[in-house]
């Protein structure tokens, strides 16, 4: 299904949720809605599912406007982060109720239904647990049902809201995988809602990181990572320092360190540079941002380090793989650094916005 949203916006009272969203989904792709609480993610989701309505705009499923169309007549599947299962009904009548309660002239036969729960449940390797109620599953298993549900009823359109956000770690990389596979062989176009960064950059075609109603940027993960379009994106995107700059005439002075700016106008700028892109030096061998290490602490394979600057402000934090227990910073794998340590950071990839 090919997905068309054109200028929609939508306000709660005197709260603008969105504004002249405009977004293309293809036939089969998986994209990821990201971004803060309040951005607009949900509300998005559900217009396109028919839950709510935008104040003006289109929605457009294969080019016919579905924007005044009830969810039933949109035949979307939609799964809630909390499940939304009827605690009262077995696994095999929450699965089918979608079908269940179908006008007569569209509802299967018993005997369809029950075949065709068996084969969803097989799908979400559930097979054997038809006869249980929710109460007696995991919460990773009750996510699998409300999603055997919502394909229950064909959809062309899988919509998900945050449905990992009330699993546990471990449990949430297994699912995130299994419905990766599962979309993939399903020939489903799916939209994904989640504030989780590592979640949509593992699993998204594209992800769509939205802010305050609009949408920031459209790409696929690791371009978004690569090249953020926006200070928003950089800081909300993986971790990233924040520094603060100075451009004039085609160079900007980064903490005292000098790199080029070449387009940028004169004035206060902003310099991001995530953590694994500095080289960390002795202050008197190297130019670079000057420092005084502060706490280093590992973390698994890597090893993090923040450091003082010189010219004050929030320290900044480093970070390098870890080889035979200790850090390999810059081109000296021989050299090391602890607390008090003066050094110098020369970043690999900096970029730089005008401070608007």
């Amino acid at each position: 299904m090919t997905i068309e949203i054109q200028s929609v916006s939508k306000s709660f009272g005197t709260f603008q949720a969105l504004r002249a969203v405009d977004l293309s989904v293809a036939p089969g792709e998986f994209l990821a809605l990201l971004g803060p609480s309040g951005s607009g993610k949900t509300t998005l989701l559900r217009i396109l599912a028919g839950l709510d309505f935008a104040d003006t705009g289109r929605v457009l499923f294969d080019g016919v406007d579905v924007s005044a169309r009830s969810v039933r007549e949109r035949h979307v599947g939609f799964v809630f982060q909390h499940y939304a299962l009827f605690r009262h009904m077995t696994v095999a009548r929450n699965v089918a109720f979608g079908l269940d309660v179908r006008p007569r002239a569209t509802r299967p036969g018993r005997a369809e239904i029950a075949d065709r729960v068996e084969a969803l449940l097989r799908l979400v390797q559930l097979d054997g647990l038809g006869r249980r109620f929710p109460a007696q599953l995991s919460g990773g298993q009750r996510q699998r049902v409300a999603l055997a549900r919502a394909l229950a009823i064909e959809p062309k359109l899988l919509l998900l809201d945050e449905p990992f956000g009330a699993l546990d770690a471990k449990v949430r990389k297994e699912l995130r995988r299994w419905l990766r596979k599962l979309h993939d062989d399903m020939g489903l176009t799916t939209v994904f809602v989640t504030h989780d960064q590592e979640e949509a950059l593992e699993m998204a075609d594209r992800v769509v990181v939205m802010n305050r109603g609009g949408i920031e940027q459209v790409d696929t993960a690791q371009a978004i990572y690569d090249r953020p379009a926006s200070p928003f994106v950089f800081d909300f995107l993986g971790n990233a320092n924040r520094l603060p700059a100075t451009v004039r005439g085609g160079t900007a002075d980064v903490a005292g360190h000098r790199v080029a700016a070449r387009g940028l106008p004169d004035g206060p700028a902003i310099a991001f540079v995530r953590p694994h892109e500095f080289d960390v030096l002795p202050a008197d061998t190297a130019e670079g941002i000057e420092g005084t290490v502060g706490h280093v602490f590992a973390n698994g394979p890597l090893l993090r380090m923040e450091v003082r600057l010189a010219v004050g402000g929030p320290p900044v934090e480093v970070e390098a793989l870890r080889r035979n227990g200790e850090a390999n910073w810059g081109d000296d794998a021989a050299w090391r650094c602890g607390r008090g340590a003066r050094v110098a950071l020369s970043p690999r990839n900096i970029r730089i916005f005008p401070d608007r």
